[in-house]
C-alpha cells in the first residue's frame, strides 16, 4: 500500500481568521490546573492546525456585576464577584473554534468566555483593496482621499477636484444674560 507524498498529505492551507477569547476563570483555581487545561487547549488547537499567538493572564479582579454559575461547585457557591481573568489570541478555523469553546464548557473551572473577532490591519486592507478600482493607481501618500475617488476609470488620468465650498459662518452665540445688559 503506497503512503504518498509527505505534501500531499498536509492540509491545504487555508485563511484562517484571528480570534481573541477572554476567560473568566473561579478565584478558587489552582494555577497547576489552569496550566494543565491550557496545554490540552494549545495541543487541541495545534494538532487540529490552528496556532495559538499568546496567553495573557491579567490577574484577579472584580467582576463588574455578580456573576452566578448554573450549578454550584464543592463548596456550595454559586454566586461569584471576583475571578480570574485570562485572554488567549487564537488563528483557528470557525469549526476548531466551536471545539475549542466546547473544551472551555466542559472545564468546571471557567465562569464565562466570550470569542471576538477583532478586525486586524490585514483585514482592514483586504477589505480595502475591495473597494479599489484594480486599474487606478495608488492616492499619493498622506492624501485623505481614497484611491478611487479621485481617478477617472475611463482614460486613468487622475480627475482634478472641485474645491471645497467654503460654509458661512454661524454668528456667534452671545451668553443668556446679554439682552437684560442691553435694556
Amino acid at each position: 500500500r503506497s503512503r504518498g507524498c509527505a505534501a500531499a498529505q498536509t492540509p491545504p492551507a487555508r485563511d484562517m481568521p484571528y480570534y481573541q477569547q477572554l476567560l473568566l476563570a473561579l478565584r478558587k483555581t489552582s494555577p497547576e490546573r489552569l496550566t494543565e487545561f491550557f496545554r490540552s487547549y494549545g495541543k487541541l488547537l495545534i494538532r487540529r492546525g490552528g496556532v495559538l499567538r499568546g496567553i495573557e493572564n491579567h490577574g484577579i479582579r472584580e467582576f463588574p456585576e455578580r456573576y452566578r454559575k448554573k450549578f454550584a461547585t464543592t463548596e456550595n457557591e454559586r454566586y461569584f464577584f471576583s475571578g480570574r481573568y485570562i485572554t488567549a489570541h487564537v488563528d483557528a478555523p470557525p469549526e476548531l473554534m466551536r471545539e475549542v469553546e466546547a473544551l472551555i464548557r466542559q472545564n468546571d473551572g471557567f465562569l464565562r468566555f466570550f470569542t471576538t473577532k477583532p478586525r486586524t490591519k490585514l483585514d482592514l486592507a483586504k477589505s480595502y483593496k475591495l473597494h479599489l478600482n484594480s486599474f487606478s493607481p495608488l492616492s499619493p501618500k498622506g492624501s485623505k482621499i481614497p484611491a478611487h475617488a479621485n481617478v477617472d476609470p475611463a482614460h486613468l488620468q487622475p480627475r482634478s477636484l472641485p474645491p471645497p465650498a467654503e460654509e458661512p459662518r454661524p454668528a456667534p452665540l452671545k451668553p443668556f444674560w446679554w439682552e437684560e445688559k442691553q435694556r
